[in-house]
């Protein structure tokens, strides 16, 4: 079980940050609206960040706190999204996201980028 300061502590990553980091289209400014990497849309309609420091699709009405970005983006588990947020393991037991073996594969991994676009 993981503990909920943890949980708090993910979910408190800003949101566009974590957008960034997951590699998705380029932002524009807070709470702007535009088109959705996971569905076609003809009119922009989602929102990032803003002061809830959610995503919000307003064509699905899905909510995504930061932990929900990386789950719907990547199709981890809860834990492993945890993980990659905080960058660690989040329980006395090994990670389910295995550690990168040198600094330039670990910074590969925290920037979503293959080794070789390093």
């Amino acid at each position: 079980m993981i503990p909920q300061e943890i949980i708090d502590a993910a979910r408190a990553c800003d949101v566009r940050e974590i957008w960034l980091r997951l590699g998705l289209p380029e932002l524009p400014n807070n709470g702007a609206l535009i088109s959705s990497p996971w569905r076609s849309d003809s009119t922009p309609s989602l929102q990032i960040g803003g002061e809830k420091n959610i995503v919000f699709d307003h064509g699905t009405a899905e909510t995504l706190d930061a932990i929900g970005l990386v789950r719907r983006s990547r199709d981890w588990g809860f834990q492993e999204a945890i993980e990659w947020i905080l960058d660690r393991p989040v329980t006395g037991g090994a990670s389910t996201t295995p550690a990168p073996a040198n600094p330039i594969e670990q910074l590969a991994s925290i920037r979503c980028w293959s080794v070789a676009a390093l």
